[in-house]
């Protein structure tokens, strides 16, 4: 599948929601979010994203007819599986070099998003931790 500016105006995009957060936390919501941008940028029918969680796929989006991909694009941190991109076949015709970037730019936007959803989490328990101690006080 040949790349044109729009396949790399998507990796800019991408970039620039990793670096704002303009990416919605919620599993759902980034799933979907993420598959309108590469559906709208990437010359594919078809696909699906799954966001993965402790092997888990926790939220995906899919936009044509949802693809069967033996060999989907595998989006991960180091040892971590964060999702993956089913292009229904097409992404084993993407150079090599833009797959690997892709692959790479959606890996660091689903890494940005667990990381700001651990955030709020945390940010949550501390202010129950002291809400609970304010009314043993």
């Amino acid at each position: 599948m040949t790349i044109a500016s729009t396949g790399w105006e998507l990796l800019a995009q991408l970039a620039t929601c990793a670096y704002n957060g303009a990416i919605p936390v919620e599993a759902d919501r980034c799933a979907r979010s993420l598959a309108d941008l590469v559906a709208r940028f990437l010359p594919a029918p078809a696909g699906r994203l799954e966001v993965i969680e402790d092997a888990t796929i926790v939220a995906e989006a899919s936009w044509g007819n949802p693809p069967e991909d033996p060999a989907p694009l595998l989006l991960h941190v180091e040892e971590e599986l964060l999702g993956r991109l089913h292009l229904g076949g097409s992404a084993g015709r993407l150079d090599p070099a833009f797959a690997h970037a892709l692959a790479a730019q959606l890996a660091l936007v689903l890494l940005t998003r667990h990381r700001s959803e651990e955030a709020a989490l945390g940010e949550q328990i501390r202010a129950l931790v002291a809400s609970c101690l304010l009314y043993t006080s």
